[in-house]
């Protein structure tokens, strides 16, 4: 249980760092934890760490009352994206 217990806060740890700015912590996060079963590379799992910190940015500019609501928009994953841009897509409850 300390071990499992280790682990999840050891990737709290890791993940809130990586939000303030180390990429590289991030990136590592990620591949641990995201990648943990199949082989992914330094790039991927760097692309899946900046949508993450994207994801975030777009969550926090995002009225309380909206999330609350169950109104959430989400840019589209880069890899997901149609065309120049990414589309932002919106999950409701």
């Amino acid at each position: 249980m300390d071990r499992m217990a280790g682990a999840f806060y050891g990737g709290i740890l890791a993940l809130e760092e990586g939000l303030a700015g180390n990429d590289a912590v991030l990136a590592e996060m990620v591949s641990r934890n995201i990648f943990s079963t199949v082989a992914a590379s330094a790039p991927t799992a760097g692309a899946m760490a900046a949508y993450i910190c994207a994801a975030v940015k777009g969550l926090r500019s995002q009225a309380a009352s909206v999330l609350i609501a169950g109104h959430i928009s989400f840019e589209a994953s880069p890899s997901l994206s149609t065309g120049a841009g990414s589309q932002p897509s919106e999950v409701s409850r």
